[in-house]
């Protein structure tokens, strides 16, 4: 067993030495290229919620507790808000 096992060890560490050799390269971007942008789609919603974030600090439990979160759609369709869950 203890063959069968230091076998298997050597087999893995060999796989992994050849997966991982594999050659990584870095290159900067080109100035004078265009920023690239996503695609653009010009009939879509877009939603833009100007503060997401919202802290109520230490509540007690069982308490209360209320904030209004204002949500804009941008974009020139209508925009679905199908489900909201609190993270």
């Amino acid at each position: 067993m203890t063959r069968f096992l230091a076998k298997t060890v050597c087999f893995l560490l060999a796989v992994s030495f050849v997966a991982l050799s594999g050659t990584v390269e870095c290159s900067t971007p080109d100035p004078q290229a265009p920023p690239s942008q996503g695609a653009v789609y010009p009939d879509t919603p877009s939603i833009q919620v100007p503060d997401p974030n919202h802290h109520f600090g230490e509540v007690l439990e069982g308490a209360e507790v209320v904030h209004e979160f204002t949500v804009r759609n941008t974009g020139k369709a209508v925009l679905n808000i199908r489900e909201v869950r609190p993270g």
